[in-house]
């Protein structure tokens, strides 16, 4: 992911990325160590990683993200992967609204 685009969708200030894990990313270390895991597991297999879950911005305020990659070399995954993080917020907030509908609709 460019440093460019993943400050556009989390929102981070200029030049804070520098050095920085994706951890900062993460609502909590927990969440980040089970993510590690279950990424480089994947990555390892040869397979590609996909996956939709919460992170969160600067300001702490929750988004939704898909997040797709692949290892450069599978006997290597942690030596270099290309990523992709696409924020799906929106249509998460969609489709809660419409389960929320769908759940509280009277049967005639």
């Amino acid at each position: 992911v460019s440093q460019s685009r993943y400050k556009q969708i989390y929102g981070f200030p200029a030049g804070s990325l520098t050095g920085q894990s994706t951890r900062i990313s993460y609502p909590s270390d927990e969440a980040y160590q089970v993510a590690s895991k279950h990424v480089y597991e994947v990555l390892g297999s040869g397979k590609a990683y996909s996956r939709e879950f919460i992170h969160k911005q600067p300001n702490g305020h929750p988004i939704w993200i898909r997040i797709t990659g692949n290892a450069l070399d599978a006997t290597q995954p942690n030596e270099g992967s290309i990523w992709n993080v696409e924020d799906i917020t929106e249509r998460k907030l969609v489709e809660e609204v419409f389960a929320n509908r769908n759940s509280c609709s009277v049967p005639s």
